[in-house]
């Protein structure tokens, strides 16, 4: 819910976003990649994790080190200038933030390998998407944030101690995380959850997530 420890700086090399959006743009979003990240000061509760989404024309029964790279997309208190990296970043087109100068919502390259290490140090899941649902990147874009309507920008962030305890929701990375599942309706198994963090009991592998994303899944589930 609060911002990632990973900086856009450290996206994929290999592969620039503009190309991969095109590619999926030509293409179409196959599968996706839902992952939970720790945030270092958490001592509370799962609430506080970082949500974030991978967007890849891979599906998931491809090897893991040949599904190449996909689309981080994620929202947070992030800035086109919050840091040196950043900045650089945002100039050299490797990372683009959906309202510009307002921050917020980026995205950006990552290899698919590289992203389940970094994002998923508390768990992840890969999920197909149905012929019939896939969209192209920019349907999708402009269908979880249209560009005129600022809702995910730096300013809205938001999140309280108080809610993230009791696993309402505010307008976190974790409520647009859900908000982006309910548009690509990927299918969703809990069996193929890939729980890292073993500190963290649960009685089904699916509790491990925050509430507004479990409750999300549970409308996938096939």
């Amino acid at each position: 819910m609060f911002i990632s420890s990973a900086s856009s700086s450290s996206s994929s090399s290999s592969s620039t976003i503009n190309s991969l959006i095109d590619k999926l743009n030509q293409t179409k979003i196959v599968s996706c990649v839902l992952a939970m990240s720790k945030i270092n000061m958490n001592k509370f509760s799962k609430n506080f994790a970082h949500a974030s989404l991978l967007l890849i024309n891979t599906n998931s029964d491809v090897a893991d080190e040949s599904r190449g790279d996909g689309i981080i997309i994620e929202y947070g208190d992030y800035s086109p200038t919050m840091s040196d990296d950043e900045i650089k970043s945002v100039e050299k087109g490797r990372v683009i933030y959906r309202y510009g100068d307002k921050g917020g919502l980026r995205y950006y390259a990552f290899k698919y390998t590289e992203f389940l290490e970094t994002f998923g140090d508390i768990c992840y899941v890969s999920m197909d998407i149905k012929p019939e649902y896939q969209v192209t990147f920019q349907y999708f874009l402009d269908k979880v944030a249209p560009e005129s309507e600022n809702d995910w920008i730096k300013e809205k962030y938001n999140v309280s101690i108080l809610n993230g305890i009791f696993g309402s929701g505010n307008h976190n990375c974790q409520t647009f995380a859900a908000k982006a599942l309910n548009i690509l309706k990927p299918s969703f198994n809990p069996h193929y959850i890939i729980k890292k963090d073993t500190s963290k009991k649960t009685n089904k592998k699916i509790d491990i997530f925050p509430k507004y994303i479990k409750d999300v899944l549970e409308t996938l589930k096939y």
